[in-house]
């Protein structure tokens, strides 16, 4: 499990930038957490702009990402920011105001218990934050993770899986995310497969076709 990303999350380190290309999964973390420490929580996309969390987006005010910091700076309840696009954005060398509006909320989200979650694959890290941001790299899902997605896609098609046979095939998706797998699962099933032990050949050589890839 994203054991130190939660750790972070529960520490309250007012800006973390998280280096990953799971976005769905962080946000599920950060909605786990949330609902865990009675946080509120919500989403800013470059498309979507400010959103509620959990659940799909729906659009929202402040797609400028310097107009929802300061709406950000304005709220006072302890709140998980979960933005998208921002580190990116932000590591450009012509968006100083931008980094600096970023070290400012995030000194306003310490004062209030807030954190600023930043996901993207961007891992550098602007001049303007060095030192102010904890930098993670979201490690790939564990066994632990893959097993609790393959039995919930089994329940939701009503599929019955031994837990011998849930356990070898949450092995074999070692190396892959979430999203990944889950399309696995549903070629397998597309395929006649019940998620058995003789469906850990597939994984692998679906596995092997996205290493290449």
């Amino acid at each position: 499990m994203p054991a130190e990303l939660k750790m972070l999350l529960r520490a309250r380190y007012p800006l973390v930038w998280l280096v990953t290309s799971e976005e769905q999964r962080a946000v599920e973390i950060a909605c786990a957490e949330a609902r865990r420490a009675g946080d509120a929580i919500a989403g800013w996309s470059s498309t979507w702009g400010l959103h509620d969390l959990p659940g799909p987006p729906q659009p929202g005010a402040h797609r400028d990402p310097l107009a929802v910091l300061d709406s950000i700076r304005k709220q006072e309840r302890r709140t998980i920011w979960v933005l998208k696009d921002l580190s990116l954005l932000a590591a450009e060398p012509h968006n100083v105001a931008l980094a600096r509006s970023l070290r400012d909320t995030a000194q306003i989200c310490k004062e209030r218990g807030s954190v600023l979650l930043c996901v993207g694959n961007e891992a550098r890290v602007p001049p303007a934050l060095a030192g102010e941001a904890a930098v993670h790299t979201l490690e790939l899902p564990d066994e632990a993770e893959h097993l609790a997605q393959l039995r919930d896609v089994a329940r939701q098609l009503s599929v019955p899986v031994a837990d011998g046979d849930a356990r070898l095939l949450a092995r074999a998706c070692l190396g892959l995310t979430l999203e990944q797998a889950e399309n696995i699962w549903a070629r397998i099933r597309a395929a006649g497969g019940r998620f058995t032990a003789a469906d850990v050949g597939e994984v692998l050589a679906e596995k092997r076709r996205i290493v290449r890839g």
